[in-house]
């Protein structure tokens, strides 16, 4: 992966970030403490970085839809437990 492909992916992580950023400026009902960017950044560039890993390795398209819909299937799991707690584990929402 070449230096400006990471540092468009990057880009696109800031943008996504500055939406809950903004949101808070204007209503109470978005509070997001630094922890919680860090976390969600990290997942989102983690996410998009493995999505376009996966476009270029895998070479037949039903592989590439798997994968990709494993990878989105995995990223709202992982955010949805962090937010709310589905399962019943330590990283469970309080």
């Amino acid at each position: 992966m070449t230096k400006i492909n990471l540092l468009k992916l990057l880009k696109v992580t800031l943008v996504l970030l500055a939406i809950p950023l903004f949101a808070m400026l204007f209503t109470d009902e978005v509070y997001w403490k630094p922890i919680d960017f860090f976390v969600m950044g990290t997942m989102i560039f983690t996410t998009i970085t493995s999505g376009s890993i996966i476009n270029k390795k895998f070479k037949t398209p039903t592989k590439k839809i798997l994968a990709i819909i494993l990878l989105i299937t995995s990223f709202l799991l992982i955010w949805t437990q962090l937010g709310v707690g589905v399962f019943s584990t330590l990283f469970s929402a309080s």
